[in-house]
């Protein structure tokens, strides 16, 4: 988690608390990344709440495609969020 990279890369957000949700895209798009709607081949990221939805579902298809898709459960990033934020202080 520690050396996620932002600058110029795709991330898909799905079943995402919707609080947490526009934190992440902000934090996302303020850090040089995009937040896409749909899983597609130049899907970097992908940020979930449930292994069950199809973006998750599609984004897995692609990765045993051997597609290099990273993905990060929704309580990880917000831990990694909160351990930024906590030795910023």
């Amino acid at each position: 988690m520690d050396n996620i990279v932002f600058q110029d890369k795709n991330f898909v957000l799905t079943s995402l608390n919707f609080r947490n949700e526009e934190i992440i895209t902000k934090l996302i798009t303020q850090a040089g990344g995009k937040v896409r709607s749909s899983t597609v081949k130049d899907t970097d990221y992908i940020i979930y709440g449930a292994t069950d939805s199809k973006k998750y579902l599609r984004a897995m298809e692609l990765k045993q495609q051997g597609k290099n898709i990273v993905f990060i459960s929704e309580s990880e990033f917000v831990q990694w969020v909160n351990k930024l934020l906590e030795s910023a202080k």
